[in-house]
C-alpha cells in the first residue's frame, strides 16, 4: 500500500489545510491511502496574542476518510516514509508514506495552486473530518454576502504596501465599507452580509454600523470557513483563509488591489479586485447572480 501523511504544523487553520489539502488530492488521483494528520500541536502565540481562536484544532477534527488511532502509529512505525518531492512512481516499493508537507514560506501563490478547482471535492471531506458539532448550525442566509476582516497577527501597512501585493497585512476598514455598498449596489441595497472576523467589535465598529451587517456569532475557525463557502459572495482580506473559505463553496471573491494574491476559481470572472473609488465590474456582479441561482443541492455538498 501507498499511503499519504499531511504534517500540518503549528500553522494557522488555512496554512494547516494546505498540506492536508494536496495530500487529500494525491491520494486519490494516485490510489494512494490518506493518513490522518496529527492535530493536536502545541501553539503557545495565540494565547500571547490573546487571539479570539486558540487554534486547538484538535477538538475540531475526527480522522474522517483516513487512516487514524492504533493503526496509523503500526504503519508509521513500520513503514518506509519519503517527502512529496523525492516520490517516483516507476521506481517507489510499497508499503510506503509520503509525506506532505506545510510550505515553509507560506507564500499563497504557491500553495492554493494545486488546490484550483479541487474547492467542492475538498469541502466534502474536510466536512467528513470535522466533527458534527463544529459543522455550520444552518446555511448562511439566500443570497447572503460574506465578509472577512483578518486583523490578529497580520501587520499594518499602508495602502501602497497592500496595493503592492504584500502578504499578511491588515486591509482597511474602510475599503471593506466601501467595497460593501458597491457590491450591494450591483446585487441590491437590502442584501444581508455577515461579518466574519478575529478582530474586537471597536476596530469593526465602522463595518458594524452599517446597515444589515451583522458579526457571526463567536465559533471556531472550521466553522466560520465552511460558513463562508456557504455565501453568494465574499468580500476578502489578503488571508489564506479567505481563499478557502471562496476555494470550499466557488464563492466568487472580491479583494482589494494587490491583495487577491491567487486564483482559485473555475471562471475568471469570479474573482476580481477592487481599488478604491472604483466601480465593482459587471462581470463579477453577473458571476455572484449565477452563484445565486445555483440549485442547492449543488451549493451546499453533504459530508458522508
Amino acid at each position: 500500500m501507498i499511503y499519504g501523511l499531511p504534517l500540518v504544523g503549528r500553522h494557522g487553520l488555512g496554512h494547516s489545510l494546505l498540506a492536508w489539502g494536496r495530500c487529500q488530492i494525491w491520494c486519490r488521483d494516485h490510489g494512494a491511502t490518506p493518513l490522518a494528520p496529527r492535530w493536536l500541536q502545541p501553539r503557545i502565540g495565540p494565547y500571547l496574542r490573546r487571539e479570539r481562536d486558540k487554534r486547538n484544532y484538535f477538538l475540531l477534527f475526527r480522522r474522517g476518510h483516513a487512516i487514524g488511532g492504533v493503526r496509523k502509529a503500526m504503519i508509521l512505525a513500520t513503514t518506509p516514509q519519503v517527502d512529496e518531492a523525492a516520490y517516483r512512481a516507476e521506481t517507489a516499493r510499497d508499503p510506503l508514506v509520503v509525506l506532505f508537507r506545510s510550505i515553509a514560506d507560506n507564500d499563497v501563490r504557491e500553495d492554493f495552486a494545486p488546490l484550483k478547482g479541487q474547492g467542492r471535492w475538498l469541502r466534502r471531506e474536510l466536512e467528513a473530518m470535522t466533527r458534527p458539532g463544529y459543522r455550520p448550525k444552518r446555511e448562511i442566509a439566500k443570497g447572503a454576502i460574506a465578509i472577512h476582516v483578518r486583523l490578529g497577527d497580520f501587520t499594518v501597512a499602508d495602502a501602497e504596501q497592500v496595493a503592492r501585493g504584500r502578504q499578511n497585512v491588515r486591509i482597511g476598514i474602510d475599503w471593506y465599507v466601501e467595497a460593501l455598498a458597491r457590491l450591494r449596489a450591483g446585487l441590491g441595497a437590502a442584501t444581508p452580509a455577515i461579518l466574519f472576523s478575529d478582530g474586537a467589535d471597536r476596530e469593526l465598529a465602522p463595518l458594524l454600523a452599517v446597515p444589515g451587517v451583522s458579526r457571526a456569532p463567536r465559533q471556531s475557525a472550521v466553522t466560520d470557513m465552511l460558513s463562508i463557502a456557504g455565501a453568494d459572495a465574499l468580500i476578502g482580506s489578503g488571508s489564506g483563509f479567505s481563499i478557502w473559505g471562496s476555494l470550499l463553496g466557488e464563492v466568487p471573491r472580491l479583494s482589494a488591489s494587490g491583495q487577491q494574491l491567487v486564483r482559485v476559481l473555475a471562471s475568471p470572472d469570479a474573482e476580481a479586485e477592487l481599488a478604491p473609488g472604483a466601480d465593482i465590474p459587471l462581470s463579477f456582479i453577473a458571476a455572484v447572480k449565477a452563484h445565486r441561482s445555483r440549485p442547492a443541492n449543488e451549493a451546499a455538498p453533504c459530508a458522508a
